[in-house]
């Protein structure tokens, strides 16, 4: 051992000698000053290196023991916590990501792991009504944004025999623009397809948005005809809101369609300056004016919270008033489907992330900037492949194309539809997703109309 020698010195300070070198101790703040630590140049921390070792009475090996102990546990501690900051870099890196593209999240909602083609067995009868189906375009700029369901609804029409007439409104050589003159292109479609019926034989016609595909060939729209013979046009609630559905409606090719038409796409001049839903929230208000001209009084109440309407809750509130009103009241001519009614013929996809069952017909929503896309609208497409892929591997046909080809295979034409095994489901699953939205709804139906004098 090294020879340690202590002596006191001046000024109450101590000094000892390691092998003839001289520590002082006891001069913290001059030490402390000079950089050299609380414990001055002397760090008895580190008297080991110094070759002093405390007696035995003191702890002696027991204490170097627990130093070594102390010693591997803050290496434990240092290697903890760069896992630890490893781990949250990881989890942020990863929650980012989701967040702005949900590449995990989309490919895990797009599992399958066969695909399947059901047949059609459904026959249209020798005396069945004659139906026609409509899609008006605002113009061909965004076609691809609607390709699967255009592909759908036209080998559709095609394997059936429907009439299908797909309408650009600003192709060249038309002249919708002077016959419809509503800048708004959600009004001027309706005023398109009223025109459009003077000119068609059909005894029915079924409107269509553009992003409204055909899910299940497996059906035909003579089952969603109304049976009364009284009724000339046929709507359906929207599930997710209060809304009645302006994108698809069934009308009965006469002139109180034509009326009802023409009265909805001119209410684009009686628009209120304010949030007011373009020609969604309107038809709320035509369906009032026109078909319960008697509700005046409580008409006016609703008009006025539109008036108001500043964003989608406000609004919300106009469309919560009207339907108050319109609540068992019968409606000459017009008929409006609740959420539930086994006679609808589509609904919005992306409430089941598209997860469909035999039930079901058509679904809405089908745009492609939405698809597979974090936000509102969001869904996946049901279908493994393109219907053009079943004409040809690279699918370099167009809708007329393949149309022709759905008409010459007839029921066959069902294998068109690549179906994702994991989408379809049963109906009782779908039906217990679509509850609870229904539900929903329902309770804040009623918490706002119990809020408001009708």
């Amino acid at each position: 051992l090294a020879d340690v020698h202590w002596r006191p010195e001046e000024g109450g300070q101590q000094q000892t000698t390691v092998d003839q070198r001289p520590i002082d101790i006891g001069a913290e703040e001059e030490d402390e000053e000079a950089g050299g630590g609380i414990y001055g140049v002397y760090d008895p921390l580190r008297r080991e290196e110094y070759g002093i070792i405390r007696p035995t009475s003191y702890g002696g090996a027991a204490e170097r023991e627990e130093r070594r102990k102390m010693r591997r546990l803050r290496r434990r501690r240092a290697t903890a916590c760069v896992v630890l900051m490893l781990a949250l870099a990881i989890m942020v890196g990863v929650l980012f990501e989701e967040l702005n593209y949900g590449v995990g999240f989309m490919w895990y909602m797009n599992r399958y792991s066969a695909v399947v083609q059901r047949p059609v067995t459904v026959r249209r009868g020798e005396n069945a009504p004659s139906i026609a189906i409509v899609i008006i375009l605002k113009d061909s700029t965004h076609d691809d944004q609607y390709a699967l369901a255009s592909s759908t609804v036209h080998c559709y029409a095609a394997l059936h025999g429907y009439r299908l007439r797909v309408v650009n409104a600003a192709a060249n050589g038309t002249n919708w623009a002077a016959t419809c003159p509503q800048p708004d292109f959600m009004f001027h479609r309706h005023c398109v397809f009223r025109h459009l019926l003077d000119g068609m034989e059909e005894e029915w016609v079924l409107f269509l948005d553009a992003d409204i595909g055909v899910v299940n060939p497996d059906h035909l729209i003579e089952e969603v005809l109304p049976s009364n013979r009284t009724t000339h046009i046929v709507f359906y609630d929207r599930i997710m809101n209060h809304e009645v559905m302006a994108g698809s409606y069934l009308v009965r090719n006469n002139e109180f369609s034509r009326r009802f038409l023409k009265y909805w796409s001119d209410y684009f001049f009686n628009l209120p300056s304010s949030f007011h839903g373009t020609d969604n929230g309107a038809l709320h208000n035509v369906l009032l004016e026109f078909a319960l001209p008697d509700l005046r009084e409580g008409r006016v109440k609703c008009e006025e919270m539109w008036r108001q309407s500043k964003d989608f809750p406000s609004l919300d509130d106009y469309v919560v008033c009207t339907r108050g009103l319109m609540a068992g009241r019968w409606m000459e001519g017009i008929e409006i489907r609740n959420k539930t009614h086994p006679q609808r013929w589509s609904r919005d996809g992306w409430l089941t992330n598209s997860a469909w069952s035999r039930r079901d017909f058509m679904l809405h929503g089908w745009q492609k900037k939405r698809l597979n896309v974090l936000g509102f609208a969001r869904w996946h497409s049901p279908l493994a492949n393109p219907l053009s892929a079943w004409v040809a591997p690279d699918g370099a046909v167009d809708d007329e194309q393949l149309a022709a080809r759905c008409a010459e295979q007839g029921a066959s034409a069902g294998a068109a539809w690549a179906h994702k095994d994991s989408f379809l489901v049963t109906e009782e699953e779908v039906k217990n997703r679509l509850e609870k939205e229904i539900e929903k709804q329902e309770k804040s139906f009623a918490e706002k109309v119990a809020q408001m004098t009708l």
